[in-house]
């Protein structure tokens, strides 16, 4: 299997930009809200952040990516914990869309 280390420069670029809107996020909702909200509307956005972290190790990149049942949704246990994600592209792009997946949420 022949990887592109620029493919993989690129994607570890796209996370970290796409790490950068977790804080722009929350204050773009902060502003949204009251003053006195803004605290509790950004800590909100970071606890999110979290929580879709571990929903997406523990079965929704399993479910994503994992082999198909009956042609409609993946298989978590295929990478239940992340257990068989092992090369590095591959490795990127599931950070790449763990964090693209707690900015969705």
């Amino acid at each position: 299997m022949h990887f592109s280390s620029g493919d993989t420069t690129f994607m570890m670029l796209c996370t970290a930009m796409v790490c950068l809107m977790t804080p722009g996020l929350a204050f773009f909702y902060g502003g949204l809200a009251r003053r006195r909200s803004v605290l509790y509307i950004m800590m909100q956005s970071f606890i999110s952040m979290g929580i879709v972290t571990l929903l997406w190790i523990y079965g929704g990149f399993g479910l994503a990516f994992g082999k198909d049942e009956g042609g409609v949704i993946g298989c978590f246990t295929d990478y239940f914990a992340l257990h068989n994600v092992g090369l590095v592209p591959k490795n990127v792009f599931r950070i790449f869309s763990r964090v693209f997946a707690g900015r969705l949420s």
